[in-house]
């Protein structure tokens, strides 16, 4: 006995340690996300309270988003917890959403990954009112998670007897998942259906190892009636009960061959306590909605598939499916970074395949490890039948490709994942490798889920940085825009981010806009702010609005004297074709729509101009032609209307009409300054007749911004005068700086000076 004793206290001490680092994680993970920021924490909150205020269970109404149609268990233990706390503040805290949340879902980071705008007044401590009803929620699920993973430990001990160890391996797995931390440390009615799932698990095992027994039966009954009265997913369950009870009395059938009576004998018991607790509640749904589960109306309220089932659509997001149940929080819109998926992609094949290769040794070994294989058999009827019906509403669905509704059978996948990773370990020294391995394996799970909290979860509803001095700040380009009785810009910094594209030119994929307000003044509105970059003509090439922070701090949680860096990143689209230059615009709204105007009475506050190159390399037009001009730009081509022109450079018009052309131009470094093209118009004596001088692309690509390899297309007009007479005049090209007017020199492409820096592109016959 004292033997026992000694070997099985180091494992409980372990799992107390567990236990213990799952619990302050848990309280972090509550701490660091915002209450109403779990998936459906505000209509569960909601159930919540209607049953403690209105003393009696909701109906689900056609057409109505809320939880009236789950089972009741949860939200009655809820209404009995926090029945005492005040509510007045909910309505608000509901109300005060972010219109610009699940901006860019598919990415991780912290871009407007919140569901709400959340108030420290009302929010921070000390809870009160709703807050502190929501907090109380939390705590007890997390408290219920606690549970979990003691019960998967003993759990696993009753399937693997003979190593201990294994026990506390899969209770670690649990407890470091950083969605089932998540989920546990939320407003859910999962934090109750995972405890009963594991509890009704665990009296399976105790029936199987032990023996049939109408207490065992009792047990398991008892649990799973509690589950399916807190969630209609309790149902997955079913078939893996009931193949467990007849099975294991099949095993029996040497010493009793009327295993069968057993057999029935204990499905009667099981089937009539399951019923007797929990067959009120299809009653009544019977009755409300004219069947029992009540899922046809669910059906048709959380977002029906227009074309469902659509198999297609719902193979799509398997995914989805496996990575949500390693972690992604919020509303599926926080994600943990790609490579860390594929890393736990990679963990659950290993797991997969060890299993199989246990069952093939134990079926080879024979004997005990052959009954111990029919046993995980029928444990894996559970999570399958469970992925079955999550794939089955996946195809109706689009919000059932959540992982979490995996958790029901996490006390089967916790042990067999052992088992399967451990099968890995030689098998000369398996006792050997064993703890080392798992504690290597607990440890990376618990840096799996410090990383989740700290680099996924809490970046996601920071907010942005805040300074208390000027010479903090490095970097920045003062400006001096003041919105009276708010805040003043004192400053900005544009950083592009640039993509590979061909040729020599880097295309801008996407450009952070970085803002420094100083805040002068406190207000209870939350103003979105307006970042825009707009071309010289007025098109809008791309933009964005957001609350500042990222949704992260509205300016009614701005306080006097703070120094707000506020990040904006703007994507642009694929839709540049060419070169440009932008306006970098940004701006404040009010409710309405409104502009707020600065203290000068602009809407618009202009920033800087910022260049933007094409997707693709851009070919020159027209007849190919090359002058250098001064090593800075060359000019590629000449194109003008009309097919004479163009086969030999010669035009005819009239005189007092218009002229089109197009000139191409290929920077070969950045200009130190901006240019000026003239085109002159010279008579056969030499003298100017006429000029259309004007920047590249008129303005819309200033040459500061050029860099080396851009190719710009530079149309243009040549109008005419009505004096002009009949003869033959030269159209002559050059560039000029536009501070003092000297021009770029010219060679021609035998690197020949060409005199007055003017380029003779066209000949011109006045009718």
């Amino acid at each position: 006995m004292k033997k026992q004793l000694a070997s099985t206290s180091p494992h409980k001490s372990v799992l107390l340690l567990i236990v213990i680092l799952y619990l302050i994680l848990g309280f972090a993970y509550s701490s660091l996300n915002p209450i109403l920021e779990s998936p459906d924490e505000l209509l569960n909150y909601e159930n919540i309270r209607f049953i403690a205020e209105q003393q009696r269970l909701p109906v689900l109404q056609p057409g109505e988003f809320s939880k009236a149609h789950h089972p009741p268990l949860y939200y009655v233990l809820g209404a009995v917890l926090t029945g005492w706390v005040t509510n007045e503040q909910l309505h608000e805290l509901a109300a005060n959403t972010n219109p610009f949340w699940g901006y860019r879902t598919y990415e991780s980071g912290a871009d407007n990954k919140s569901q709400y705008l959340h108030d420290a007044a009302l929010e921070g401590l000390p809870f009160r009112d709703a807050v502190l009803g929501i907090r109380l929620m939390r705590w007890l699920s997390l408290l219920l998670g606690a549970g979990v993973v003691v019960t998967i430990y003993a759990s696993t001990r009753e399937l693997i007897p003979a190593e201990p160890d294994l026990a506390w391996g899969a209770a670690a797995l649990v407890a470091f998942n950083p969605m089932f931390l998540f989920i546990q440390s939320s407003v859910h009615n999962d934090a109750l259906t995972n405890i009963l799932a594991a509890l009704t698990v665990f009296g399976v095992l105790r029936y199987w190892q032990h023996g049939p027994a109408l207490g065992r039966v009792a047990f398991i009954a008892v649990f799973a009636a509690l589950g399916i009265l807190t969630k209609i997913t309790f149902l997955f369950l079913g078939p893996f009960i009931l193949l467990a009870l007849v099975l294991r009395c099949w095993q029996d059938r040497t010493s009793t061959p009327d295993w069968w009576r057993t057999a029935l004998k204990m499905l009667a018991v099981g089937a009539g306590l399951v019923l007797l607790i929990a067959g009120w509640w299809f009653v009544r749904n019977q009755m409300l909605y004219g069947e029992p589960t009540s899922m046809q109306i669910q059906a048709s309220i959380w977002q029906p598939r227009e074309n469902a089932p659509d198999w297609s659509a719902a193979i799509g997001e398997l995914g989805f499916l496996r990575d949500s149940f390693w972690g992604v929080f919020g509303f599926g819109q926080i994600l943990l970074h790609k490579p860390v998926y594929l890393l736990l992609a990679l963990f659950d094949l290993a797991a997969a395949v060890g299993l199989i290769l246990w069952a093939l040794r134990a079926r080879r070994l024979g004997g005990i490890y052959r009954a111990q294989g029919l046993l995980v058999v029928v444990l894996l009827l559970a999570p399958l039948t469970a992925f079955a019906a999550t794939f089955g509403r996946m195809a109706v669905s689009g919000s059932a490709d959540f992982g979490r509704y995996l958790f029901t059978t996490y006390a089967v996948l916790a042990p067999l994942a052992i088992l399967g990773l451990t099968e890995w370990l030689p098998l000369v020294r398996r006792v050997h490798w064993q703890r080392p391995f798992l504690f290597t394996l607990a440890s990376i799970f618990l840096l799996l889920a410090i990383y989740a909290l700290l680099s996924v979860l809490k970046p996601a509803y920071a907010p942005p940085p805040i300074h208390t001095d000027v010479a903090e700040i490095e970097d920045m380009t003062a400006v001096n825009v003041s919105y009276p009785g708010l805040a003043d810009l004192i400053g900005y910094r544009l950083q592009p981010e640039t993509a590979a594209s061909t040729g020599s030119v880097q295309a801008v994929e996407k450009v952070d806009v970085t803002l420094y307000w100083q805040v002068t003044g406190t207000t209870d509105k939350d103003y979105p702010l307006f970042v825009q970059l707009v071309t010289t003509d007025g098109e809008r090439v791309a933009g964005r609005d957001t609350h500042p922070g990222l949704g992260n701090y509205p300016t009614s949680q701005w306080q006097p004297g703070e120094i707000i860096e506020d990040r904006v990143p703007v994507y642009i689209p694929a839709a540049v074709q060419e070169p440009t230059g932008v306006y970098v615009n940004i701006g404040l709204r009010d409710e309405t729509g409104d502009y707020l105007s600065t203290d000068a009475g602009f809407d618009t506050v202009t920033l800087d101009m910022l260049r933007l190159a094409a997707e693709n390399d851009v070919e020159p037009v027209g007849q190919p032609v090359f002058y250098e001009l001064g090593g800075v730009v060359d000019l590629m081509g000449v194109e003008w209307a009309g097919d004479t022109a163009a086969a030999t450079n010669s035009v005819q018009a009239a005189a007092g009409t218009t002229i089109p052309f197009t000139l191409t131009w290929q920077a070969q470094q950045t200009p130190e300054t901006d240019y000026v093209v003239f085109v002159h118009l010279l008579n056969s004596a030499g003298e100017l007749e006429a000029t259309a001088d004007g920047p590249p692309a008129n303005g819309s690509f200033p040459t500061h911004l050029w860099q080396p390899g851009d190719t710009v297309i530079d149309q243009r007009l040549l109008e005419l005068p009505l004096e002009l007479t009949h003869g033959t005049y030269q159209v002559l090209v050059g560039w000029y700086r536009l501070d003092d007017l000297s021009r770029l020199p010219v060679f021609d492409e035998n690197g020949e000076v060409v005199i007055d820096a003017a380029m003779p592109i066209m000949t011109l016959e006045i009718e």
